[in-house]
């Protein structure tokens, strides 16, 4: 597969930058700290290795067809349940202290971890890091909890609707309450107009009978 370009030695000339490859990418041990791969749904195998990069895995979600992950001794956070979706069959991930877990999720395909003693792979242990193995266990697991979360992503956009619909009735109420203070204030005043016209007519009719003299 054709690898991307060279060394990147200049990393404030390219860190803000759309970089685009095609299947491979190995840019381990540059200085790189921010790499956008949003243009690229092709990617199978990538190496950030030993690169300051201090982003979110989640910019790896649309991969797809991702097989091959070193990100050894990088800063990337977040969970690993992003890469769920993916085709991933090994994965290097020591010396990553900023991922929050989610390896319960990596896909069925992951053959490789290549990882610290830590606490995040403890239930492992149990299955000599055997992990197709531990997944082949608690599928029925998994498929609860996924089950679980899209009834939650249902609800919550029921909810959402509910609350929008209420928001939109608000909305709406407050419209016609300003509009009958409008028309209100409106009537009134032409109610005020009216009373002044009648008191002046009354005013000119008594005057009119004063200044009237008295036929004999």
């Amino acid at each position: 597969m054709p690898k991307a370009q060279g060394y990147f030695e200049n990393t404030f000339s390219i860190k803000r930058e759309t970089i685009e490859y095609n299947e491979y990418i190995d840019v381990g041990g540059n200085p790189l700290t921010n790499i956008n791969l949003t243009k690229n749904n092709k990617l199978k195998k990538i190496s950030f290795a030993d690169c300051p990069i201090n982003q979110n895995l989640n910019i790896f979600s649309h991969l797809k067809n991702l097989e091959y992950l070193n990100i050894n001794k990088t800063p990337f956070f977040g969970t690993l349940k992003v890469l769920s979706d993916s085709k991933l069959n090994d994965l290097k991930i020591k010396e990553c202290s900023k991922i929050e877990g989610g390896w319960e999720f990596l896909p069925t395909t992951l053959k490789k971890i290549e990882k610290d003693q830590n606490n995040l792979f403890e239930n492992l242990r149990d299955y000599q890091n055997n992990f197709p193995a531990w997944r082949k266990d608690h599928n029925f697991l998994l498929d609860r909890i996924s089950k679980l979360e899209q009834q939650l992503i249902e609800q919550e956009k029921i909810t959402n609707k509910v609350l929008k619909g209420k928001e939109q009735q608000e909305k709406q109420l407050a419209n016609e309450k300003e509009t009958f203070l409008t028309t209100a204030n409106k009537l009134n005043n032409y109610i005020s107009q009216l009373e002044e016209k009648l008191a002046e007519t009354s005013i000119n009719e008594q005057e009119a009978k004063i200044e009237t003299p008295l036929k004999k």
